[in-house]
């Protein structure tokens, strides 16, 4: 170096500039070599003047290169690239397309340096160009290659995907050269990076991926070139992890990180343990990621790397934050940004904002000052790059923080600004995200619609980018707008479908998350025992996961079901479980939930300091947590509290304060608790006029709802609880004097409701928007029944009936014909004059009887109490069950009612006449058919059955005097109006099959029918031929059906009650088992009567308000206006004697009514010793049309 410094003082002393300029030019490559630029710079500057002052402007050429060179080092990039350009405009002048080519590379590399790639790619094209000039294909193929890494790095863009198609071709073209050059190394690097390319484009394309990788490497090898080897293991480790293989990626991470063990090279080590990591986070092994993210830092910054190393620190952060360690992921986070700000990344220091800021506020409790600086840093940053992806991130950030503040319009303002924003770039996962940010907002704000539709459009897309995880989530929170508006069905088929998706793929937090809502929907419906099941399975997978918070979740809902179970102790220990971990978790979330069952518990032990303490934190946990749910159901438990107390004032306050927190959320469940609640309390401050309003509005509700309700809910739950509405409305009305009429309105429309609740189901499974609609109507006629034109003082049938008659004609259309629902005008303007109406309603302290005739309508009242009428009934029953049992296979014979085998059944008749018949004796003068509507427990007894002594001191049952004949609701009278004139007979079905275990008789009675069917005997099926197919294609056309078989009662589901026939064979959808469901949904054209003389056709369950669904029922809604059907398990042999005489009346020659054929044949029983026990006739009953 001192040499060319003392010969260029020589030159310049001679004089000889050209020569000078020459050892300048030497001495400035010197310096650039080792690292002197500026000083390489200078020396080039010299020598660029001195040629021009030697005439020797060609020369300066070189000059001009090295300076741009110098000044690239240097990163000022803006010089070196006039530099360059100055370069190539003199190598252009004398013809020197080699030495241009090198000039258009040297700007390319300046731009590629700044990350501008797309002017580097035009610049690298350029060089190319220069090369086929210079006739070079080495530069071309090397310069081709460059474009294609430019044109690749710019795959980032979405806008710009076509990039990566471009870069292939660019690559394709290089490859092409370097094969003609027989350059293994270039066309190895070039099939590498299609490999890389392959695995970016949308969707991948991994396998052809792999396969481009595996020859890259093959060539690889065959130069021995272990660097390119080690890149191209580490690109296939990255490939077979995306293919989910993740033992063949850690195989090829390892052949790597040996290779570069090999080469001592601590970069690719850190890159190569780095990769590893990321599989491991990848295969969702965050355990196992999170030492080597820390090992991979540790190296990159033993090898200077510091921006690398914070990257391993971020994904260390996101590692932990996805084991919900919060705390060590902020750490993390903050170590990175540390990491990011020192190496001069100030782009990745504002990312590095973004999710601490996340990460603040997934905290519990959030910290929500921290979360809003690190997002408003964040968005100022990212607002001056005018970077929209990460803006909108920093918007929702900000919305999330408001959102957890409850800040909902605030929150949704920048929600809506961040999807605005994502429309300037393609994000479909970022789009999802915050429709079901926007979604979550419309939820809390009550607005179902508008969520639920946001919700679908989050589900699209992430479904569309096999996000099957969110996508599963956002099932669950569609779920719960079904069940906010109370569509539980629509609920529990979402977290059904989630639960599977979470199954399919190990998804445990899914898992349990389902498992726990699918609980609380069934809770919803009190189902209690299927709820804990849910419940226990999700805490047994929460428990193996160590999911603190769904472990307390669970733990909560246990002690919940406990609690409505009445076992209190245990539920005070689950109830305590999750407390202790809520506690320990420092966990608020819905922590009202536990006080507020704590305090349950409390309260029912009327340990009221104690339970207001635990209501008193439930409300305090609510208001913490701005949840209005929670504070309304707490202020309703307070309210309840005080009226348990007697402090009925203070109640009442509570009571109107939740009422209105429960409108401002649009929870209708809770209004009608409290509005309930509020008649109670109005009833205790008398203050009757309010209390009706309150329950009015109660029942009101209750009956919007149920048109949301689904199958099972409705008659396992909604039915229960709106007939306790019902109840205290009727109880409250019966209290005051003169509003009797009214009463017997909100009865028999109750009993309507009941019937509509069927209905809707039968319409929800078949499928029938017409029906639907009918119903719909139907409904809001009786909810709102119009006055008559025949004024106050009008009959009560009148007034409820005037506004119906319009809606017969549609009605009709849709259902069986005579399935009117609410027609009382009509009852009583077309009940024959010898038939009265009767329906009875007991309250605490009285039984009320409301008797209608054609022209009059009674009401009395008896004096006893609902629990010994309901005492007496079941005493009733169980005498029957035990008589039964006992002449099991010795038959009771009677010659007198003294006798020890009756007299105890006839004791409790003979009350029961006393309290349901006696009193309404003096109205039924000239009566000669009894109509009986039954309620809730008398669905179960035989009211014909009933004794009174007679003035001899003998014994006569009510059947013995008048026919008596039931009705399920006032509706069907319109059967009686519609078939009041037989039709001509047309066909007599009958089938026999004796099914399991064995009964003995049923042939004998088919064969009865047969004898007496004529023509129709070859109708007759007897055991494998007596199958459900032919007895439901039978039923469509046939007058008489008669079904002699065994009847399958669920008493947990009515709708799954079957009667059972032979099945049809393999692979036929008739199973044998002709349930309640499909019996109603058929259509039953002609049928004049159905005989089901199976064992307890005519009950349904055994709960209030599933009296009205039975197999009787289900055959009437079908179309058949008469049924006769059993209340009790009968006695074979007695069976088919009774049918056997009730043929004989009916299909004989006196032809007598259904109602006189059964009362003859029944009296005829009574008559022989051996069937006179009631036992063997009584359960007998006629349902429907009587003539």
């Amino acid at each position: 170096m001192p040499a060319y410094a003392e010969a260029a003082r020589l030159y310049q002393t001679l004089g000889m500039p050209s020569s000078e300029a020459r050892v300048r030019k030497k001495r400035g490559r010197a310096l650039y070599a080792l690292g002197q630029f500026s000083a390489a710079f200078d020396e080039a500057e010299t020598a660029r003047s001195l040629h021009q002052r030697a005439g020797e402007p060609g020369e300066a050429a070189p000059c001009y290169r090295l300076m741009a060179q110098a000044k690239a080092e240097l990163e000022e990039y803006e010089a070196a690239r006039q530099y360059y350009n100055e370069a190539a405009t003199l190598f252009r002048a004398q013809g020197k397309p080699q030495e241009e080519a090198a000039c258009f590379k040297g700007i390319a590399d300046s731009y590629f340096d700044e990350e501008r790639y797309p002017e580097a790619e035009v610049h690298y094209r350029r060089a190319a160009l220069r090369h086929v000039e210079a006739g070079d294909p080495a530069g071309e193929a090397m310069a081709l290659d460059y474009a294609a890494r430019a044109s690749f790095l710019q795959y980032d863009n979405p806008v710009m995907q076509e990039k990566l198609h471009q870069a292939m071709n660019l690559f394709q073209q290089a490859q092409e050269r370097y094969a003609r050059l027989s350059d293994s190394s270039g066309q190895a690097r070039c099939l590498a990076y299609f490999g890389e390319i392959r695995m970016r484009l949308t969707p991948p394309m991994l396998p052809e991926a792999v396969e481009d990788l595996q020859n890259a490497l093959k060539l690889y090898r065959s130069v021995h070139d272990s660097t390119g080897m080690a890149s191209c293991h580490l690109k296939l480790g990255k490939a077979y992890s995306a293919l989910h293989q993740f033992d063949t990626a850690a195989a090829a991470l390892h052949n790597a990180l040996k290779l570069h063990q090999a080469r001592h090279d601590t970069s690719g080590l850190a890159q190569g343990n780095f990769e590893l990591a990321r599989l491991q986070f990848a295969a969702k092994n965050y355990v196992a990621a999170i030492p080597a993210f820390r090992h991979a830092a540790s190296l990159h910054l033993a090898a200077d790397e510091t921006a690398n190393a914070a990257t391993c620190w971020s994904n260390l952060a996101s590692a932990y934050y996805n084991l919900a360690e919060y705390d060590s992921a902020l750490f993390a986070y903050a170590h990175a940004r540390g990491l990011y700000a020192k190496s001069n990344q100030p782009e990745e220091v504002a990312d590095t904002e973004l999710n601490m800021g996340d990460t603040y506020l997934a905290l519990t409790p959030p910290r929500l000052n921290e979360a809003r600086r690190s997002f408003e840093t964040a968005f100022l940053f990212f607002r001056n790059r005018r970077d929209p992806a990460r803006l909108a991130h920093a918007l929702a950030g900000l919305g999330n923080a408001d959102f957890v503040e409850k800040k909902f319009f605030e929150a949704k303002s920048k929600y809506e600004e961040a999807l605005k924003l994502h429309r300037e770039f393609s994000a479909p996962l970022l789009e999802a995200w915050r429709h079901e940010r926007l979604a979550d907002i419309y939820f809390e704000l009550a607005e179902y619609p508008s969520a639920a539709e946001r919700y679908l459009r989050a589900f699209s897309i992430y479904l569309q980018e096999n996000e099957m995880e969110k996508s599963g989530f956002v099932r669950l929170k569609l779920g719960e707008v079904h069940l906010r508006e109370l569509q539980v069905e629509k609920a529990i088929a979402e977290y059904t479908k989630a639960l599977r998706v979470a199954r399919q793929n190990d998804f445990a937090k899914l898992a349990c998350a389902s498992l726990i809502l699918m609980g609380n929907a069934w809770r919803e419906v009190d189902q209690q025992d299927s709820a804990r099941v849910h419940y226990e399975q999700a805490l047994r997978l929460a428990e193996s996961r160590r999911d603190s918070a769904r472990v307390s979740a669970s733990l909560t809902n246990i002690g919940a079901v406990l609690l409505s179970k009445s076992e209190d102790a245990a539920a005070r220990t689950y109830l305590q479980r999750a407390l202790q971990i809520k506690t320990a978790q420092r966990d608020s979330v819905e922590l009202y939930v536990l006080y507020l069952n704590l305090g349950n518990i409390d309260l029912h032990a009327r340990r009221f300091q104690e339970c207001f303490e635990n209501y008193h934190k439930a409300l305090a946990s609510a208001l913490a947590g701005k949840d209005k749910l929670g504070e309304g159901k707490s202020l309703n438990n307070l309210g309840w509290a005080e009226y348990s107390r007697g402090n009925y004032l203070d109640g009442l306050r509570h009571f109107l304060e939740a009422e209105r927190i429960f409108e401002d959320v649009v929870y209708r469940r809770g209004l009608i608790s409290v509005k309930a609640n509020q008649g109670v309390t109005y009833e205790q401050l008398q203050r009757s006029q309010e209390a009706y309003l309150a329950y009015k509005e109660a029942i009101e509700i209750a009956e919007q709802m149920r048109a949301n309700l689904g199958r099972k809910e409705l008659l396992q739950s909604f039915v229960k609880s709106k007939a306790a509405l019902y109840g205290s409305m009727i109880d409250l009305l019966l209290s005051a004097p003169g509003r009797e009429q009214e009463a017997a309105q909100y009865i028999l429309r109750s009993q309507s409701e009941d019937v509509l609740t069927v209905v809707d189901v039968l319409a929800q499974e078949r499928g029938d928007p017409e029906l639907l609609q009918a119903v719909n109507e139907l409904r809001k006629q009786i909810e709102n029944p119009a006055p008559s034109a025949g004024g106050p003082g009008a009959p009560l049938i009148v007034r409820i009936g005037d506004s119906k008659a319009k809606l017969d004609s549609l009605f009709r259309a849709v259902m069986p014909p005579g399935t009117d629902i609410f027609q009382l005008e009509r009852a009583q303007r077309f009940l024959p004059g010898d038939a009265a109406l009767v329906t009875y309603y007991p309250v605490k302290n009285a039984l009320y009887a409301f008797l209608v005739t054609r022209k009059n309508f009674y009401s009395t009242k008896v004096n006893v109490s609902k629990a010994e009428l309901v005492e007496k009934v079941r005493r009733y029953r169980d005498l029957i069950n035990t008589d039964l049992a006992t002449h099991a296979k010795k038959r009771a014979v009677i010659t007198s009612w003294r006798q020890p085998e009756v007299l105890p059944l006839l004791e409790v008749s003979f009350d029961l006449h006393k309290y349901l018949l006696q009193p309404i004796t003096e109205y039924l003068s000239g009566i000669k058919t009894l109509v009986i509507m039954p309620w809730e427990e008398l669905n179960y007894l035989p009211i014909h059955a009933l004794a009174q002594e007679t003035a001899e001191g003998g014994v006569e049952f009510a059947l013995q005097r008048r026919e008596i004949v039931y009705l399920p609701y006032s509706g069907i009278i319109d059967l009686v109006l519609s078939r009041a004139k037989p039709k001509p007979r047309r066909r007599i079905v009958g089938l026999a099959y004796p099914g399991h275990p064995p009964l003995l008789h049923v042939r004998d009675e088919i064969n009865n029918l047969k004898s007496r069917a004529g023509s129709d005997s070859e109708y007759m099926k007897f055991d494998a031929d007596a199958t459900e197919e032919y007895a439901a294609l039978q039923a469509r056309t046939c007058s008489l059906l008669a079904l002699a078989a065994h009847c399958r009662l669920d008493n947990r589901n009515p709708l799954g009650s079957a009667i059972m026939l032979a099945p049809a064979g393999p692979g036929s959808k008739y199973d044998g088992n002709w349930t309640l469901t499909e019996v109603a949904n058929s259509r039953f054209e002609n049928m004049e009567l159905a005989i089901l003389s199976g064992c307890s056709t005519a009950l349904g369950g055994e709960e209030p308000g599933r009296e009205i669904v039975s197999m009787a029922r289900a055959f009437a809604l079908a179309g058949a206006p008469a049924v006769i059907a059993s209340l009790w398990s009968v006695d074979d042999f007695a069976t088919t004697k009774m049918m056997s005489l009730f043929y004989a009346e009916y299909l004989g020659t006196s032809a007598a009514s259904k109602i006189g054929a059964l009362q003859k044949a029944q009296q005829a029983m009574l008559e022989r010793p051996e069937t006179r026990h009631p036992m063997y006739w009584a359960p007998f009953i006629l349902i429907g049309v009587w003539q």
